[in-house]
C-alpha cells in the first residue's frame, strides 16, 4: 500500500511537472547585472564610433551592420544568462524548461543577426573572436562547481568577454584587423576593470566599519586589497604604455584615465560607504560615458 501511495505521488508530481513545463514566461528574462550592459555596449559604441572616424569600409553602410551587430551581441549576452540558469543545479524543472525555451529563442535571433554580417557583408574576420568570446563562458560554467563564479579571475574574465565588442565594432566598421583592434580592448578592458575594484572596496569597507569602531580591525580596506588594486592599475598603465611607444595609441590616451585616478586617490583617502550602494552603481555609469566621451576625442 505504501508503495502504490509512493507511486500515486510520485505521478502527481510529474504531473505537475510537465504543467510547469507548458508555461514558457511571455516577458523575456533579462540579465539583472546593469553594469554588464555598459562594459558591452559602451565599447561596441567606441569601436564603430573609432572605426567611423578611421574611414568606414567599401559596401557597409553605418546604419544596418551596426544594428544586427547590437542586436548579435545582445542575444548572445541574453542567451549566455539562461545557460547559467539552466545548468544550476539547484533550480526546479519548470525554470529549468523556461531558460532553456528562452536559451534557443536567443540563439536564433543571434544567428539571424549574425549571419547577414558573414554572409552578405563578407566579414569573416569575425570567426577569430569566436574562442576569446567563448572563454570567458566555459571559465564561469566551470567555476559553478566550486562556487568560484563571483571570484574576482572569473569576473575578470567576464569583463574581457564583454568589452570584444569594441574591436568587433572596429572591424565591422572598417574590415580591418590590426594593431588599433587590439589597443581597444585594451583600453576597455582596462578601464571597465577597474571598476571592479571600486565597487569591492566598497563591500570591504561597508563590512569591516563596525570593526574599525570596535578596535578589531585598524583599516576599512584591508591591505591586500589595497595592494591588488595598485598593482593592476601600475600593470595596466605599464601595458597601456607599449602600443602607445610602438606608435598604435597617441599619448593622449592616458589623459583619458586622469578622473579614474582621481577617484582612486579619493576612494583611498575615503572609503565611499557614506553613498548608498546604488549611487555607487549610477556614478560609474555615468563616469563610463565621461570615459567613451574622453577616449573618442583622444583617438579622433
Amino acid at each position: 500500500m505504501s508503495q502504490l501511495t509512493a507511486r500515486t505521488m510520485e505521478m502527481v508530481e510529474d504531473s505537475k511537472t510537465l504543467n510547469n513545463k507548458a508555461a514558457i514566461s511571455r516577458r523575456p528574462p533579462l540579465p539583472g547585472d546593469h553594469g554588464a550592459y555598459a562594459m558591452l555596449l559602451l565599447p561596441l559604441v567606441i569601436g564603430f564610433a573609432v572605426g567611423a572616424m578611421q574611414g568606414l569600409q567599401a559596401g557597409v553602410a553605418a546604419g544596418p551592420p551596426f544594428i544586427l551587430l547590437t542586436l548579435f551581441f545582445l542575444a548572445v549576452f541574453f542567451a549566455s544568462d539562461q545557460i547559467e540558469i539552466a545548468t544550476k543545479r539547484t533550480i526546479n524543472p519548470a525554470a529549468r524548461f523556461n531558460a532553456r525555451a528562452w536559451l534557443g529563442i536567443y540563439l536564433v535571433v543571434a544567428a539571424v543577426t549574425g549571419l547577414p554580417l558573414l554572409l552578405l557583408w563578407q566579414l569573416w574576420g569575425l570567426l577569430w573572436f569566436i574562442l576569446p568570446a567563448a572563454l570567458p563562458l566555459v571559465a564561469l560554467l566551470l567555476s559553478r562547481r566550486w562556487r568560484k563564479q563571483r571570484s574576482l579571475p572569473v569576473r575578470y574574465l567576464g569583463i574581457a568577454g564583454l568589452t570584444l565588442s569594441a574591436p568587433v565594432a572596429f572591424y565591422v566598421a572598417t574590415g580591418r584587423l590590426d594593431t588599433l583592434t587590439l589597443g581597444l580592448w585594451l583600453l576597455c578592458f582596462f578601464y571597465f576593470g577597474s571598476s571592479l575594484f571600486y565597487v569591492h572596496i566598497w563591500f570591504e569597507a561597508k563590512k569591516n566599519e563596525k570593526l574599525v569602531k570596535l578596535g578589531r580591525v585598524e583599516k576599512l580596506v584591508p591591505n591586500w586589497l589595497t595592494a591588488v588594486t595598485l598593482f593592476y592599475h601600475l600593470a595596466g598603465f605599464a601595458i597601456l604604455a607599449l602600443p602607445v611607444l610602438a606608435g598604435w595609441l597617441p599619448w593622449t590616451v592616458f589623459l583619458v584615465f586622469l578622473p579614474l585616478v582621481v577617484k582612486l586617490v579619493m576612494c583611498f583617502r575615503r572609503p565611499p560607504i557614506y553613498i548608498p550602494i546604488k549611487q555607487v552603481g549610477l556614478y560609474e555609469f555615468a563616469q563610463s560615458f565621461v570615459f567613451t566621451v574622453l577616449l573618442l576625442l583622444a583617438l579622433r
